[in-house]
């Protein structure tokens, strides 16, 4: 429940707050978590909401995005945006 804690609920939440800052920064910080807690199956953004708002805030290139996209978590189905 972690990552939806942290991340996921704290980052749709914001965005409905239009507050994009906020929610990647929740985003990054489970990112952070996962590190010390590896699974492709936490449902936090990582390989979906993260990127994308990466690449709205200009912070992502195509390169991090493909790298993204290519790794096996981007490959789960609630991942294809």
């Amino acid at each position: 429940l972690v990552p939806h804690q942290l991340g996921l609920c704290k980052a749709i939440g914001a965005l409905l707050e239009e507050d994009r800052e906020r929610a990647l920064a929740g985003l990054d910080a489970v990112q952070a978590w996962e590190r010390d807690h590896p699974s492709y199956f936490y449902l936090s953004g990582s390989y979906g909401l993260r990127p994308l708002l990466r690449v709205l805030a200009g912070a992502a290139d195509r390169a991090e995005f493909e790298a993204v996209r290519a790794s096996p978590g981007a490959q789960l189905a609630w991942n294809g945006q």
